[in-house]
């Protein structure tokens, strides 16, 4: 944790630096730097991405700025204020939506406390689904953006130099493999007798749940993967992939089509008075967190189609496109009802290549369901 700063503070400023401030605007690089109680501050008026700015910082031997008091705002804001008239520098807040985590967990680069923020009012807002990183504006007020290389919005970066070093989370250090869209290597099915019944696996599981997930032969081409405590069972083509993630099920079929699976009823279950809006914000929460697992984190969003209930097992779906530099995907997440007694949620979230005309046939293929005690197990 970063020490307190003094509100009060005797500020001076060399004829140099506030002539660097006012050329915010100024084609060449300009690098501001200011001290104040054994931190060292620079503004590095370039513009790049916020992950960009990130890496920047740490080549640098520092991290992006962390805000984290009053007293330390109001030095930023003297050092740095006059930056910008249309939007002001990177800092070192992001939201973990960024890398498949809660899109409402903000979190400082250096792992400090989050206890203190300054946001514009009305932000965090993530109007655009990926607006995951923060910037001053102006006003010295905070504001969320997409990961962005852009004067309009945000201008530059600040590095602060201390003690602390900058985290990276197993996420981002991975981001350059999942941007690459490797596939999820699942286990081939084992082989299994084609007469058991689904009583007689319900039995086996009750019997061997350690076990779990576990695969059927179908004997028409296709096999089930089955989970007993994950609620769901996936019915997909024998030439698919499939495993098991850590609250669901999937299938890849070698190429760019994943079809993720999860029982949310219990997570629904306080949600009886709202069922299709906590369904639709359900669905896309997590069409973002799998799109940023599997293919890095979005950047855009086109094409939104968020539906209701079809009348029949379909409780809502929202559909469209995605895109980072380097995939543009498809995808669809809707929230069906199953079981025979109608009485589970499973959430059903696809993804194919843009415009990929066999995608959709693919995942067609596959059939989600119910299956075991999701109603005790599903999250």
């Amino acid at each position: 944790m970063k020490k307190s700063f003094m509100r009060t503070i005797r500020i001076v400023c060399s004829l140099t630096m506030c002539t660097a401030l006012a050329g915010c605007g100024s084609s060449t690089t300009e690098r501001i730097r200011a001290d104040f109680n054994g931190h060292e501050y620079k503004f590095i008026d370039e513009d790049m991405t916020w992950k960009d700015a990130r890496s920047a910082c740490v080549a640098l031997g520092g991290h992006l700025a962390t805000i984290t008091s009053a007293e330390e705002e109001d030095f930023i804001e003297s050092q740095f204020g006059s930056l910008c008239k249309n939007g002001g520098p990177w800092i070192g807040a992001y939201s973990n939506g960024a890398y498949g985590g809660d899109k409402d967990d903000w979190r400082w680069v250096t792992g400090e406390e989050w206890s203190y923020s300054n946001w514009e009012e009305g932000e965090p807002n993530n109007t655009s689904g990926s607006e995951w990183f923060a910037s001053l504006r102006a006003s010295m007020t905070w504001n969320d953006l997409n990961n962005v290389d852009s004067s309009d919005s945000q201008r530059g970066y600040i590095c602060e130099f201390d003690d602390l070093q900058d985290i990276p989370s197993e996420e981002i250090s991975q981001d350059s493999e999942q941007q690459e869209a490797q596939p999820l290597e699942g286990s081939d099915p084992p082989e299994t007798e084609n007469n058991e019944s689904e009583d007689d696996w319900t039995q086996a599981l009750a019997e061997t749940t350690e076990e779990d997930p576990n695969y059927k032969d179908l004997g028409d081409g296709r096999y089930a993967i089955q989970s007993h405590w994950r609620g769901v069972q996936i019915k997909y083509p024998a030439s698919y992939y499939s495993d098991a993630d850590d609250d669901a099920l999937y299938v890849y079929d070698g190429d760019c089509m994943y079809v993720y699976a999860r029982n949310i009823t219990s997570a629904a279950e306080s949600h009886k008075n709202d069922l299709a809006s906590f369904c639709i914000s359900k669905a896309e929460d997590q069409a973002m967190r799998d799109f940023t697992k599997l293919f890095g984190a979005p950047q855009e969003f086109d094409k939104i189609q968020r539906l209701g209930g079809d009348g029949k097992n379909r409780v809502c779906e929202i559909k469209g496109n995605m895109w980072n530099s380097k995939h543009d995907i498809w995808f669809k997440s809707q929230v069906i009802v199953s079981g025979k007694n109608r009485d589970f949620l499973v959430l059903k979230t696809s993804f194919w290549r843009y415009d990929d005309k066999t995608g959709s046939d693919h995942y067609n293929k596959i059939k989600v369901t119910s299956w075991g005690k999701g109603d005790m197990y599903g999250n």
